[in-house]
């Protein structure tokens, strides 16, 4: 039962598609679902659910494991994941970044072109214990306007990585991709 919802609609296009973000409350658990639908706004592109819910226990419960499982293989088709393990080991430790990542993801993908590489990595500060998710940009010819397009997508979602306890950045490191 569905005891409260809201909607967020992009009437802009946004990369050639139109987006609806819609959230909602249900037995205590919040939802969001982001769909994107082409220029006809009947045709839909992409659809991806993420399910955010209170969370106490850090350890391998089996309903964090499966959000996690849920959000990696709903991100799978968009942004390519070199090393899984550590980006569930990650997501494991900060579960609260989960509901946004596929969200995330799909903004990412819908900027950039199937040429370029969008690759969900951890990086670790070689000068410091520290460390997050990176989702790094990747093109064999890199667009002038690269860094204006990635925080466009980092002002979409910069409040809700605020307030997570985990980090997610998105940029490039002007490699090529791999």
């Amino acid at each position: 039962m569905i005891t409260e919802s809201w909607q967020t609609y992009t009437e802009d296009r946004f990369c050639d598609a139109y987006t609806t973000l819609i959230h909602y409350k249900s037995e205590g658990r919040e939802y969001h679902q982001l769909h994107a639908f082409d220029d006809t706004r009947y045709r839909p592109l992409l659809s991806v659910s993420a399910e955010s819910s209170p969370i106490t226990n850090l350890g391998c419960s089996s309903s964090i494991t499966g959000e996690i499982e849920h959000a990696l293989r709903g991100i799978s088709g968009l942004v390519l994941i070199p090393r899984p393990g550590e980006i569930r080991e990650y997501l494991l430790r900060y579960p609260d970044i989960i509901s946004i990542l596929p969200c995330i993801c799909f903004h990412a993908a819908m900027e950039f072109t199937t040429n370029d590489q969008i690759s969900l990595e951890l990086f670790r500060d070689r000068e410091s214990e520290d460390y997050f998710l990176a989702l790094y940009v990747r093109q064999n010819t890199y667009d002038k306007n690269i860094m204006k397009r990635l925080e466009k997508i980092w002002l979409n979602f910069v409040q809700e990585i605020a307030k997570s306890n985990g980090w997610i950045n998105i940029t490039t490191d002007f490699s090529s991709p791999h």
